[in-house]
């Protein structure tokens, strides 16, 4: 009671509701209630709001979600130290930020004090996300991990990542005029707009500078480029110059995220991304298989039949794979290609993991490497 929750409840949604549906949200609250939330893992919250987009808006505009076993997996191949540094550039609420949280955990034998809880918070993990209410999930998932720890920061900002450059001030969140996002599928510089800056109370304490990372976690937007107006293409383009030997112009908008987390990478570091798995066969990413080549061993390619995805309600066919940052290709390990029988979740991350990195090739149930 005497915890100051503006971080958690500073988002105002309550006034957006009408005086006629506060019955329906009592009910609501007297349901999960019931159901006991707090025994829950992973990203629920994210779930549910996920659950309520709309089949025909999710498609066009590319808003599916990591499914949670798919999370955990990627976390904990590419999550070696319960010290490493962890980022999501377009972590929406949180799902693959929760998963490295828990990956971490993991790490320290499955048990967390409050300055290991406070130091993940505030120093290890990293979200950024261009949607308001979709970082304000991953915040507030991140701070239920351990409630009774407080912090008096997370590092979850509101901005479009891709502009955003190593050594950045993502400033305390100011909530003036016009308000964030003013539609899903816009695509213009969030830079000239005044809705941005970390999430949390707002200009006390909740400044962060982002730095490189050990690890970067990623479910990018599958965005054609037919949606992506071609003055925010040319602008990318110009952001991202470094890359732009390995840029087509055919290429979707996840193709950017890939040079984005390359640039937070640290050297050894690693990239764990679900992909379309265009990015093996198709001309048009050409260009950007050969920049893996260039300066990254592959691990792992993953693929699934048990669905041809890793997000929840889509039919893109997906992989998962995980690259290695590596100063000397000739000294990588061999590429590892994995069909997984079936699904992976929370509770058969572990048996699928084993699987998954043993040494020699195997044949089971689960697994064909």
């Amino acid at each position: 009671r005497n915890v100051d929750y503006e971080a958690v409840f500073g988002v105002d949604v309550v006034s957006l509701i009408p005086q006629k549906g506060l019955q329906y949200i009592k009910n609501i609250i007297e349901l999960i209630n019931g159901l006991g939330p707090e025994s829950f893992s992973a990203d629920f919250l994210g779930s549910m709001f996920h659950s309520v987009i709309p089949p025909e808006v999710r498609k066009p505009l590319a808003t599916f979600y990591t499914n949670q076993g798919a999370a955990a997996l990627l976390a904990a191949l590419t999550i070696e130290e319960s010290t490493d540094r962890v980022a999501d550039f377009a972590c929406g609420s949180g799902t693959l930020i929760l998963a490295a949280y828990d990956r971490k955990v993991m790490l320290l034998r499955g048990t967390i004090t409050q300055r290991e809880h406070k130091k993940f918070l505030e120093d290890d993990l990293t979200g950024i996300d261009v949607m308001l209410f979709a970082s304000h999930l991953a915040a507030v998932q991140l701070a239920l991990k351990q409630p009774t720890y407080l912090s008096n920061m997370v590092r979850i900002g509101v901005e479009d990542s891709l502009m955003v450059q190593p050594q950045d001030i993502i400033e305390p969140y100011q909530r003036e005029i016009p308000k964030g996002q003013l539609k899903l599928h816009q695509f213009e510089n969030l830079s000239k707009w005044k809705s941005r800056g970390a999430v949390g109370k707002r200009n006390v304490g909740m400044r962060f500078k982002v730095g490189k990372v050990d690890v970067v976690l990623r479910n990018p937007p599958f965005t054609r480029k037919q949606r992506i107006p071609s003055e925010y293409r040319a602008e990318l383009r110009k952001h991202l110059s470094a890359y732009e030997k390995w840029m087509d112009e055919s290429s979707s908008f996840w193709a950017y995220f890939i040079f984005l987390a390359d640039r937070f990478l640290s050297s050894g570091g690693r990239l764990g991304f679900v992909l379309p798995v265009a990015i093996l066969r198709q001309m048009t990413y050409s260009a950007l298989r050969q920049f893996i080549n260039d300066k990254y061993a592959v691990e792992y390619v993953i693929v699934g039949g048990f669905r041809c995805n890793f997000s929840e309600n889509t039919s893109f066919r997906e992989c998962l794979v995980v690259l290695e940052k590596s100063k000397d290709a000739d000294s990588a390990k061999d590429a590892k290609f994995v069909f997984l029988r079936s699904e992976p979740t929370i509770s058969n991350t572990d048996a699928i993991l084993k699987g998954v990195m043993a040494k020699s090739s195997n044949e089971t149930a689960d697994i064909r490497t």
